[in-house]
C-alpha cells in the first residue's frame, strides 16, 4: 500500500471512529502462510499504529519471524501482547469483546477469503466496534469478498473500501461516518 493511498480518505474517519470506541482492545490477526521471507520494510507498522493509541493490542501471527520483526519495529510496549498461533484458533476461544479487529492474514485467494470470513464470524465484537480488512482491492474483492457481506449481516456498516475495507458498528446515534471524511 502506498503512503498516499493510506492518507487519502481514511485517517480522519478512522481516528474519529477510534475516539468513539468505548473499550480498548485491538486484535490484529496476521499470518505468513506461504513460507515467504518476512518483508521487514512493511511488517509491524500497523501494530505500531495500534500500540501508539495506548489501547491494549493483541498481535497474532503464525510466524515467529513476523512477530520478532514487529517487536523490533515497535520496541518494548506494556500494552502489546504477542501470540504465535493461528488467528482462527485464538478467536475460536476468545471471549473478551474486541473493539477493533484488523484482519491481515493470508493472501487474498480463496483460502484468504475464507480465513477473513471465519475471523469475522468467530470474533466476539463489542457493541461499538470496528473491523478493518486488508487486501480488498482485487477484482474479486480479495479478503473482503465474503467477510464484508457477513459483517454487514452482523450489523456493521461498510464505510470505505479500497486497499482496506473499514466497517463500523456503533450504537452512538451521534456518530455519522459521513460527516467525518466526506464519505457519501
Amino acid at each position: 500500500m502506498k503512503v498516499k493511498e493510506r492518507r487519502a480518505g481514511g485517517p480522519f474517519l478512522f481516528d474519529q471512529a477510534l475516539s468513539r470506541m468505548r473499550g480498548n482492545l485491538i486484535v490484529e490477526i496476521g499470518a505468513i502462510r506461504d513460507g515467504r521471507k518476512v518483508a521487514e520494510a512493511a511488517d509491524g507498522w500497523s501494530t505500531k499504529k495500534w500500540a501508539d493509541t495506548g489501547m491494549e493490542v493483541i498481535c497474532v501471527d503464525t510466524s515467529e519471524a513476523a512477530l520478532k520483526t514487529t517487536k523490533r519495529v515497535i520496541g518494548p510496549r506494556d500494552n502489546v501482547s504477542y501470540y504465535c498461533v493461528d488467528g482462527l484458533e485464538l478467536l475460536r476461544y476468545f471471549v473478551r469483546p474486541i473493539d477493533l479487529l484488523y484482519i491481515d492474514g493470508p493472501n487474498p485467494d480463496e483460502d484468504g477469503q475464507e480465513f477473513a470470513r471465519l475471523c469475522v464470524w468467530l470474533a466476539p465484537m463489542a457493541p461499538n466496534s470496528i473491523i478493518l480488512i486488508d487486501d480488498c482491492d482485487f477484482s474479486d474483492d480479495g479478503k473482503g469478498k465474503t467477510a464484508i457481506p457477513l459483517a454487514q449481516e452482523m450489523g456493521f456498516r461498510l464505510v470505505t473500501k479500497g486497499r482496506q475495507a473499514l466497517l463500523i458498528r456503533f450504537d452512538d446515534p451521534e456518530f455519522n461516518p459521513s460527516d467525518c471524511a466526506g464519505i457519501q
